[in-house]
């Protein structure tokens, strides 16, 4: 009862602690879904503490939420909230790549400061992201076959399926340099890519050799 009461009459951080309280006696998370989402709408203050606990308490509802978050992302936010979004993204898994590559498509500035949490959180997400993460190779938008690759490389080992494509890119004047990260940051998963590293080392050698030999 006294949770409760807390929960309809306390101050923004007395209301956060209460629905911890109520998570923790049991009360259902669909209960305790819409007062912590007011406090993330409303309390700028407590938003990455209700973030936290909006993973924490209710799992089951983060995909519905989705496209709040990510309008959320796209306003101006205090460092600890962004991380708290890009932790909440990860958690959502596959459901959140489709929503986080609609914002890369739609962003045309290929700011990575402004962006590092979206392609941080497809990094981490893996697997489900592969697949639409390497088509973005294939944009025509300038700026989204380098975060692809900066994408692909965050994931390590897992993009390996990826490699023979990357290593398409090798050559490529404005994308060898990141394709050439890409990867070393896959690591082990890209040593199919050996033979085609090697050429690359002998074809520059023998640049540098005719032109200053």
């Amino acid at each position: 009862a006294l949770y409760e009461f807390a929960l309809q009459n306390g101050p923004p951080d007395v209301r956060l602690q209460a629905i911890e309280g109520l998570a923790d006696l049991g009360k259902p998370s669909k209960d305790l879904y819409t007062p912590l989402l007011d406090l993330v709408r409303n309390d700028v203050g407590q938003r990455a503490k209700a973030l936290r606990l909006l993973g924490k308490v209710c799992p089951k509802e983060l995909k519905e939420t989705l496209p709040e978050l990510i309008g959320l992302f796209q306003k101006r936010q205090d460092p600890s909230v962004e991380g708290e979004l890009q932790r909440l993204f990860i958690q959502c898994g596959a459901d959140a790549v489709n929503p986080l590559m609609e914002v890369i498509q739609k962003d045309k500035t290929g700011d990575v400061f402004k962006m590092h949490s979206i392609y941080n959180a497809l990094s981490r997400i893996g697997a489900p992201a592969l697949e639409p993460v390497v088509k973005l190779l294939d944009s025509d938008e300038k700026a989204h076959p380098k975060i692809a690759l900066r994408i692909l490389g965050g994931m390590g080992p897992v993009a390996k399926p990826a490699v023979p494509r990357v290593v398409r890119l090798l050559n490529d004047p404005a994308l060898g340099a990141a394709a050439l990260a890409c990867l070393g940051s896959i690591g082990a998963g890209a040593r199919s890519a050996a033979p085609d590293l090697a050429r690359l080392v002998e074809t520059a050698g023998l640049r540098f050799e005719k032109a200053y030999g």
